[in-house]
């Protein structure tokens, strides 16, 4: 943060804080989350999630949650209770659809200017060049516009 604060102050002037609008999220906050974007987009865990890895399965857990979500649309209750118990049995065998299961991962909220993001990314490849981060991905095409970034723990 005083990296990010030392930075735009620098950069554009203004000594402005990142606003973190999401941290850890397990799978009791990840599938509401998940739920809201979904109804609003029924394409949104295919478009979002559509990778696998070791350890990071959203394809294939995205899969899953989609097809709860789709089985239970009239039931919203129903379909995020299926959901959260599914994806809780999944990070108890090790597997995981968002990196927000594990520690270190934020979401910074996006200014009203488009210049001021644009900054924003600069200062986030700056940071991930010097090795402040390990991480970001630029989620401003997205259904909920944001900067992910997976911190250094």
């Amino acid at each position: 943060a005083t990296f990010y604060i030392q930075w735009m102050d620098q950069t554009i002037g203004q000594a402005i804080g990142p606003v973190v609008t999401s941290g850890y999220r397990g799978p009791a906050r990840q599938i509401p989350a998940m739920w809201n974007n979904w109804v609003g987009n029924n394409n949104y865990i295919k478009n979002i999630y559509r990778s696998d890895g070791p350890r990071y399965q959203g394809k294939r857990i995205g899969a899953v949650v989609d097809q709860i979500f789709t089985k239970f649309k009239d039931n919203p209750s129903k379909a995020k209770r299926r959901a959260i118990d599914y994806m809780q049995k999944e990070e108890n065998k090790g597997f995981i659809i968002s990196r927000h299961q594990e520690r270190g991962a934020i979401d910074l909220a996006l200014f009203t200017s488009s210049s001021d993001n644009d900054n924003l990314y600069k200062f986030l490849q700056d940071a991930k060049a010097k090795g402040i981060i390990k991480n970001f991905l630029d989620e401003r095409d997205q259904p909920s516009p944001h900067f992910h970034v997976e911190l250094k723990v």
